[in-house]
């Protein structure tokens, strides 16, 4: 089936092309992250941390993070070892992440509450 992730990273040459084709599909191997926000207490709760998961696995994405922003903000770093994901980082809300891949970036989950 066709997914629709709350965010998504594409590399520039895939974004590139799919602006020359003048489409807004992208595909599996196309995608260098995606990151799904969970709604507690809901049947896409279970999608997002279960289904989504096993899903994105499958087709090769490297990055998948789940971005939960209750009871406080919390993001999970998962990624892809040997087609399945492994947690790479977690952090909570007052805690700096700061990776480098899938490109560089650093922040305190706190400031997702912030945005609307």
């Amino acid at each position: 089936g066709i997914r629709k992730p709350d965010v998504f990273v594409v590399g520039r040459d895939v974004a590139r092309t799919a602006l020359e084709r003048q489409s807004r599909t992208y595909y599996g191997p196309d995608l260098l992250l995606v990151a799904e926000v969970v709604t507690p207490r809901t049947g896409s709760e279970r999608i997002d941390r279960v289904h989504k998961v096993a899903e994105y696995a499958a087709t090769g994405i490297p990055h998948y993070w789940i971005v939960d922003l209750e009871p406080r903000p919390t993001v999970t770093m998962l990624e892809l070892r040997d087609s399945r994901y492994e947690t790479h980082h977690r952090a909570r809300a007052g805690e700096q992440i700061s990776v480098t891949t899938p490109f560089p970036i650093s922040f305190d989950p706190t400031r997702l509450s912030e945005l609307e």
